[in-house]
């Protein structure tokens, strides 16, 4: 998403002489603001309605805005429509192209064969790839540019999208969890934050029927007739803030395997089963999946805050899969005793004892945790600090990893081969 600004025309829906100058702004790291002449004169609206050189323009989702300020911000811009209602809010499909989407997919689309006297350069899209997930299908789809064409050079762009498809149209608020739920599936398998670069979308409220023609060529002159239509949806394109980014360009760092955790040829085989499962659990796991996010987007979070999100994690985890009022320990241990077959095969020194049979890694993270907790003397020197605090966090991290990968429904062969690949590349 990049920025942009525009002078237009704005108003409320359904609200007489309520027409403003105005110019909007958009910042994906800092949202969407209106700053017009003068105020609207409603104070309670939940739309703003405007037109950029003829382009219909939605402002939704506006943030609190004071009676005496000339400037509304608002979370969402529809580009291309007019909704004047937020029940009239209804797509019949969402297209969203991720960062690194391309690179996680591992297809190579371009060939190039050196012949005689030339160079030869064939495009070729890759195989339609689809999950029926629900009441809603997710598909790959692809796009192919030539954005520029110079006497020295020229760019081939493509571009992959996943498309939500609902059985039936939904209203954009239903959309924003299965995004997010998408969102955090694509940040964890390529380890990294992952953000929407662009968004489209496609409502009936745009359709658009055009005749096929047949065109006969007689003696006497041409005669057309129609068969059937063409059915055409424009493009709604939708812009949104991008929570937790500092720097835009942070969005567009490139990463290929070795480090991803898993990308999507390691999963194609049962990637239906892996995100249904996903979405699924997204309910039951949105507590321990919103601590492990919080520490993977946030850029700038302390080791200590980092280390306490995971335990939190670890310990809600077994709460809910397990429930009984056990201590942190006994739950740790329970969980390390379901995981030991993988644990033993990839981070060993998990599992390794004290001389009183004790498992170190438990024994220094409830230290750990309790000191950071209560700050009391007798945790202080017990408690892991600097790099072995970070190196605790990171073996935590692995552990929550490998359990949600295992409720993917991922066997465990395929689970040591991944953590393997992954962390073997980086220690």
């Amino acid at each position: 998403m990049e920025k942009f600004e525009y002078e237009g025309i704005w108003w409320l829906p359904g609200i007489s002489n309520s027409e403003r100058q105005g110019t909007l702004n958009f910042d994906p790291v800092i949202g969407a603001w209106l700053k017009v002449q003068s105020r609207f004169p409603n104070e309670e609206f939940k739309i703003v309605l405007g037109t950029i050189n003829g382009m219909p323009i939605t402002l939704y989702r506006l943030r609190k805005h004071s009676q005496f300020t000339t400037i509304v911000k608002a979370d969402v811009i529809f580009k291309g429509i007019y909704f004047e209602k937020e029940e009239d809010i209804i797509f019949n499909s969402i297209s969203v192209n991720y960062s690194n989407l391309e690179e996680w997919t591992g297809i190579n689309v371009f060939q190039i064969e050196e012949l005689e006297n030339e160079f030869k350069v064939t495009y070729k899209p890759p195989q339609r790839i689809k999950a029926q997930i629900n009441d809603f299908t997710l598909y790959f789809d692809y796009d192919f540019k030539v954005p520029e064409v110079d006497i020295n050079k020229i760019i081939l762009k493509h571009t992959a999208f996943i498309k939500i498809e609902p059985n039936n149209p939904l209203n954009f608020n239903n959309y924003l969890k299965i995004l997010n739920n998408l969102q955090n599936f694509l940040s964890f398998a390529m380890k990294k934050p992952v953000y929407p670069l662009l968004i489209k979308g496609k409502s009936e409220k745009l359709k658009h029927e055009l005749p096929k023609t047949i065109s006969l060529n007689l003696e006497k002159g041409t005669i057309t007739k129609s068969e059937d239509k063409y059915t055409i949806y424009p493009d709604i394109y939708i812009y949104m803030q991008l929570p937790y980014v500092i720097n835009i360009e942070d969005t567009n760092l490139n990463f290929r395997i070795p480090y991803f955790l898993f990308n999507l040829k390691d999963i194609r085989k049962n990637f239906e089963i892996y995100l249904r499962n996903w979405f699924s659990k997204s309910e039951i796991l949105k507590r321990i999946h919103n601590l492990y996010f919080e520490t993977l987007y946030s850029p700038y979070i302390n080791i200590e805050s980092a280390f306490l999100n995971l335990v939190y994690a670890l310990e809600a985890y077994h709460r809910v899969r397990k429930g009984g009022k056990l201590s942190l320990g006994e739950r740790i241990e329970d969980i390390l005793e379901e995981v030991k077959g993988i644990l033993e095969q990839t981070e060993k020194d998990i599992l390794k004892r004290t001389e009183n049979n004790e498992i170190e890694f438990i024994k220094d993270l409830v230290n750990t945790r309790n000191f950071l907790v209560h700050y009391l003397k007798e945790y202080e020197e017990k408690a892991k600090k600097g790099e072995e605090l970070f190196k605790l966090t990171e073996k935590i991290k692995i552990l929550l990893e490998i359990i949600f990968l295992k409720e993917l429904g991922m066997e465990d062969k395929d689970i040591i081969s991944l953590i393997n690949r992954f962390y073997g590349t980086r220690h």
